[in-house]
């Protein structure tokens, strides 16, 4: 039962019925009382372990027992602390079988994780968000209320087995990851072997996935029926054919004079990139809205940059498929890049112009020759970067669904 705020009189006419039941509070999610057949009341909170989603699993602590020493204020404190320690990456509910155990929280595998992502993965990361995601995401809710002197290789195992079932690139990069932890505590004298070792998974297929024409068309169609941001977004890695998190993360003062800068703080490979600014993004980040003060272009909130790939995707998925009559089949963000890169190249823009516009290693020219080349090949991207966006018009414009037209690669 729930709906109103829980109150002393509440539960005071309620624990007379003598039935077994749960009463929930209206006002502090989790929290409530379960009444016991003999009339005893005990306050209860239930929530997912950290980092909490759908797929983490579901705890009940219970907080004690309704009694005069042990009110309802009191049982609602515990409750908040317990909220609080979630928010911190703690699982509230270990932290009472340690107390009864006599363990330490440090510990713990969870506890761990918190320790390797402030002394280590901040300091020495510039992707330490990914490291702490992937970490609190796949690894503390099947390791976390594990001690880290117990965490055993089939531990690890059971754990990777679990992820592979939703996808073989989740499970690679959760061991990646894990072993990183383990490696450090190891380092430190935390533990005596590390648990990964002499543990791999298959390599990783790449991927050769680029859009035809057709679905070229229904992307960008999709896009421009969802906005901003999602639509928005696609459009802007299509035409310039960047990456997903370097185009999520655009600050506004990263957009000068008619160039994308990002800083080399924000690349994959840690080097400044330039590139033209084609019409058409221009045209989109001149609509964008704004949020006062925030320095992102991609945002829904202000404080932060849009980060919700695969719902973003669920919402532009839909779209598309309102439009084409059927769901477009296996693609991800990245396939955008890649098909803007073959794209260009059936339009016979040289592979150095193209491998510029990727911020790629110059194929095909030697260690001196790219240290010596110094020449910015703006004029040759900008040239590039119009060609795509009045192919990819030409497309949007005249193709119909789901396919019907030129091809553009050979």
């Amino acid at each position: 039962m729930a709906g109103a705020k829980l109150t002393k009189r509440r539960l005071d006419e309620w624990a007379t019925a003598g039935t077994e039941e749960a009463i929930w509070d209206g006002e502090l999610k989790g929290f409530g009382a379960l009444r016991r057949a003999g009339g005893s009341i005990s306050f209860v909170f239930t929530y997912r372990a950290p980092p909490g989603g759908r797929a983490a699993p579901k705890r009940k602590m219970i907080l004690g027992r309704y009694s005069e020493g042990f009110t309802l204020d009191m049982a609602r404190t515990k409750a908040r602390e317990a909220m609080g320690e979630i928010a911190k990456g703690i699982d509230p509910a270990l932290t009472k079988r340690e107390q009864r155990e006599g363990l330490s929280k440090s510990d713990s595998v969870a506890a761990a994780v918190a320790r390797y992502v402030e002394k280590y993965a901040k300091p020495n990361q510039k992707s330490w968000r990914e490291t702490e995601r992937i970490l609190l995401k796949d690894v503390v809710p099947h390791l976390g209320d594990k001690r880290i002197s117990a965490t055993t290789k089939g531990d690890v195992v059971r754990m990777l087995d679990k992820l592979e079932q939703t996808g073989p690139v989740r499970a690679r990069h959760a061991l990646a990851w894990t072993r990183g932890l383990f490696s450090w505590l190891k380092q430190r004298g935390e533990m005596e072997a590390n648990p990964c070792e002499g543990l791999s998974l298959p390599p990783p297929t790449a991927r050769e996935r680029v859009l035809s024409d057709g679905e070229i068309v229904a992307v960008l169609r999709g896009a421009a029926k969802v906005g901003w941001p999602w639509g928005s977004f696609a459009r802007v890695l299509l035409l310039t054919g960047q990456r997903r998190g370097e185009i999520a993360g655009l600050r506004w003062d990263e957009v000068s004079e008619g160039n994308l800068c990002l800083p080399a703080e924000r690349t994959k490979n840690g080097r400044a990139h330039t590139i033209p600014l084609p019409t058409a993004v221009a045209d989109l980040l001149a609509a964008a809205p704004r949020y006062a003060d925030s320095p992102f272009v991609f945002t829904t909130i202000g404080t932060a940059p849009i980060s919700g790939f695969s719902k973003g995707k669920v919402v532009l998925d839909k779209a598309v498929t309102d439009l084409k009559g059927a769901p477009l089949e296996n693609w991800t963000w990245h396939d955008l890049r890649r098909t803007a890169a073959s794209g260009m190249a059936g339009l016979g823009i040289a592979p150095h112009t193209i491998e510029r516009l990727l911020h790629h290693e110059m194929s095909g020219l030697s260690r001196v020759a790219t240290v010596y080349n110094r020449h910015s090949y703006l004029p040759e991207m900008a040239a590039a970067l119009a060609l795509w966006q009045a192919e990819l018009a030409r497309l949007e414009n005249g193709a119909e669904l789901p396919g019907n037209v030129v091809p553009i690669r050979a």
